[in-house]
């Protein structure tokens, strides 16, 4: 399990057995794989969002640019 969230599969769960320690660090480390999946999700909208923010000023540019020298 460990190494399928080494190669960047973070939907991985490890199931939680107990009340001790382990179950604790078990649980700390399914949180973390979670939160790191929610980063994760979040940079690739902020890179979606940028990219079509530069897509939009790029054609006003360009109209800008055939605007002027009309």
């Amino acid at each position: 399990m460990i190494q399928e969230v080494e190669e960047g599969d973070f939907s991985v769960k490890t199931v939680i057995k107990g009340n001790n320690e382990i179950a604790y660090i078990t649980k700390s480390f399914n949180d973390m794989i979670g939160n790191i999946s929610k980063l994760i999700a979040g940079v690739k909208s902020s890179i979606q969002n940028i990219s079509r923010s530069i897509e939009s000023l790029r054609k006003m540019a360009k109209d800008l640019e055939k605007n002027a020298f009309n």
